[in-house]
């Protein structure tokens, strides 16, 4: 019988029993065809029986995978508050240390001090107002 494509033949295979076999292409479809001991010896040498099925692993081997290494340096914990995360480092840790400066926060100001730093306008928007539902104000 001629199967549509190789795995529907390799499936076909699995599902007679057979452990040791080919997929062929034969008349535009595909066939499987069972090997001998000795074809397989041929093709596979030093190998006659299939390997162990996998199984998963159980218990201490399961979580003995490779670790990642540890932070180096102090660790990064913002404070949170009104729902609110304080940036630690980067650009909008930047903005938030600005407009803890100013007197008079506003939108206008935030927007002044990005164009003046060529930081992008609608993050210095958005880490204002983050940084006022952080401060309640």
């Amino acid at each position: 019988m001629a199967y549509a494509n190789r795995s529907n033949a390799r499936r076909a295979a699995k599902a007679a029993g057979l452990e040791n076999f080919e997929v062929v292409t034969v008349d535009g479809g595909f066939e499987f065809r069972e090997l001998a001991a000795d074809v397989v010896a041929d093709v596979l040498p030093g190998v006659v029986a299939q390997p162990a099925a996998w199984q998963w692993p159980t218990g201490a081997a399961h979580n003995a995978g490779p670790r990642r290494p540890a932070r180096r340096g102090r660790p990064r914990i913002s404070e949170v508050r009104n729902g609110a995360r304080k940036p630690v480092a980067g650009v909008c840790a930047t903005l938030w240390a600005h407009f803890d400066t100013l007197e008079q926060a506003t939108v206008a100001a935030a927007r002044q001090f990005a164009e003046a730093n060529q930081l992008n306008l609608s993050n210095a928007t958005q880490e204002f107002y983050a940084w006022r539902k952080f401060n309640a104000a």
